[in-house]
């Protein structure tokens, strides 16, 4: 259960479900934004996560592809560098699909993580959403 905010996050149970003690992370849409949910042992990677982040790209399977037993959705923050950060989820780890109407959709994008038991936003830049034949995507996005 997400507390809506707009694109903020009111509250949220996330963080004690037994996705998050298992280390899952987990994507929301609401108000334009998409908002990747990540569990207390991934927040102290975040510094390193956002580190030159200059957007968000993100890839998901045509709705009608997306499934359990694969990758069908990608966030990848990108830095410029060759490697960068990146996340793939099965279609249980997001709440909605934008459907391929959402092909090349301007959005925002931030990584939500708890400190002192509340929601606590780290980041949030743009993003833009696309319609991808495979994950992980390794075109450039056009």
């Amino acid at each position: 259960m997400i507390g809506n905010a707009g694109k903020e996050i009111a509250q949220s149970n996330y963080w004690d479900t037994e996705m998050a003690q298992a280390g899952l992370a987990y994507l929301s849409f609401n108000a334009g934004c998409a908002r990747l949910l990540i569990p207390d042992a991934t927040c102290r990677e975040v510094p390193e996560m956002i580190k030159g982040a200059r957007h968000v790209v993100i890839s998901m399977l045509p709705i009608e592809q997306a499934r359990e037993d694969c990758y069908c959705v990608e966030f990848m923050i990108e830095d410029g560098s060759s490697y960068p950060w990146c996340w793939h989820a099965s279609r249980s780890s997001f709440d909605r699909h934008p459907g391929s109407s959402g092909h090349g959709a301007e959005l925002l994008a931030a990584v939500w993580g708890r400190k002192n038991g509340k929601p606590h936003k780290f980041f949030e830049v743009k993003a833009k959403l696309r319609i991808a034949n495979a994950i992980p995507c390794m075109q450039p996005f056009e």
